[in-house]
């Protein structure tokens, strides 16, 4: 499984391997859908946030103080997290 690009590199898959291991590739790039079609785009983030508004989704977080932030990567480790990081912060 590939998350992004950061390396910059092509990544080879063999089609043969992939035939006979019953294996698949799909991708969903949507940096490339936004500039080709911004519109489409749009009209997934307003219905992503209208879901999230009305809780029709939720997103699990874990929470941390912002001067906890350093023991981020060693919850990642335990794998005690669920969702995404929010730190706290005072205004």
């Amino acid at each position: 499984m590939v998350y992004g690009n950061a390396s910059q590199q092509d990544h080879v898959y063999e089609a043969n391997q992939m035939w006979y291991t019953a294996k698949t590739v799909a991708g969903y790039n949507i940096g490339g859908l936004a500039g080709q079609q911004p519109d489409l785009v749009h009209g997934h983030l307003v219905e992503a946030a209208r879901r999230l508004a009305t809780g029709a989704v939720r997103i699990e977080t874990t929470q941390l103080a912002l001067e906890d932030a350093v023991k981020a990567p060693e919850i990642l480790e335990r794998r005690d997290s669920t969702g995404k990081f929010v730190l706290r912060v005072k205004a």
